[in-house]
């Protein structure tokens, strides 16, 4: 997206996404206390089922539960996208700190920038190449058309970012869905 000399913005831009998706430890916090909540209901609901069934009915019964464990699903598939966005960005930083040092260990002294030290000095075809390299055969071929620069295509957005969008909409249905819950039992009381 941005030239060589662009380093100042390109910096700026992952200062801002990686701001944008810093909630996501609390927003998987808030989805865990859900999928307890639901877990715990359920458990309840199991363990008292007959006074249960009895005030509000088998079949509003059986959807509160059936509701409850959708919560569960959905907040689950949240988790898989919060673990995601904190694995890239373990990545990220581990990438940072191995730049770092390597361009430092190449210079011989302290390195400010390593990015461009290293745009400056290594040959990132070869570096890409052997990367690629490492990937299986069907993953290879997906990271070098991701790679590949298209004239006039648009910059693809940060995985990151769209991953914390899934996120949140993940957090919402769950949200709605445990109203659901308890509307299914208070329409049945």
């Amino acid at each position: 997206m941005f030239d060589s000399e662009s380093q100042l913005e390109q910096k700026y831009v992952d200062a801002i996404i990686d701001a944008t998706i810093s909630p996501s430890p609390e927003v998987d916090k808030f989805s865990t206390w859900l999928i307890g909540g639901a877990a715990a209901s359920i458990a309840i609901s199991i363990s008292s089922l007959e006074n249960l069934t009895s005030s509000i009915g088998v079949g509003i019964t059986k959807a509160f539960l059936v509701v409850l464990a959708l919560s569960m699903l959905v907040g689950l598939g949240q988790k898989i996208i919060a673990i995601q966005i904190s694995a890239a960005r373990m990545v990220d930083k581990a990438a940072q700190e191995a730049l770092a040092r390597i361009a430092s260990d190449h210079s011989g002294q302290a390195v400010n920038d390593a990015s461009k030290y290293m745009h400056e000095n290594a040959d990132n075809v070869k570096i890409i190449a052997g990367y690629i390299s490492v990937f299986p055969s069907p993953l290879r071929e997906r990271l070098t058309e991701r790679l590949a620069i298209v004239p006039g295509e648009k910059p693809m957005r940060n995985g990151q970012v769209g991953l914390f969008k899934s996120q949140i909409q993940m957090l919402g249905a769950q949200v709605l869905i445990v109203f659901l819950a308890i509307g299914l039992v208070v329409n049945g009381i």
